[in-house]
């Protein structure tokens, strides 16, 4: 079975016992996640497009939280004598996909 969810605005397409890097989630790491925006289900031949959602739902286990590698970016003004450089880590969260089911 595959699955399109709607995780933090972000669209993931899913399968059973994968793993996946979302935005942060507030869940904290070992707890069960219930994903119920899911825009498309496919079960061997059939598809099922939700309009916009659709009655099943993906169930996830939080593995762990993690951070991006930084992004470093650099602004500068030119004869002015002013450079600054600054990083950002934006917060992630590993999941794994349990199952899919429909209601």
């Amino acid at each position: 079975m595959k699955a399109v969810v709607e995780i933090g605005g972000l669209q993931y397409p899913v399968e059973e016992k994968m793993h996946l890097t979302v935005g942060h989630l507030k869940e904290r790491e070992g707890e069960q996640v219930v994903f119920e925006k899911v825009l498309l289900f496919q079960d061997g031949d059939t598809i099922e497009y939700g309009k916009p959602y659709l009655k099943a739902s993906v169930t996830a286990t939080v593995l762990r939280h993690l951070r991006h590698p930084k992004v470093v970016s650099r602004t500068y003004r030119r004869r002015k004598d002013r450079h600054r450089t600054y990083g950002h880590r934006q917060p992630a969260t590993e999941i794994s996909i349990k199952s899919i089911a429909k209601k």
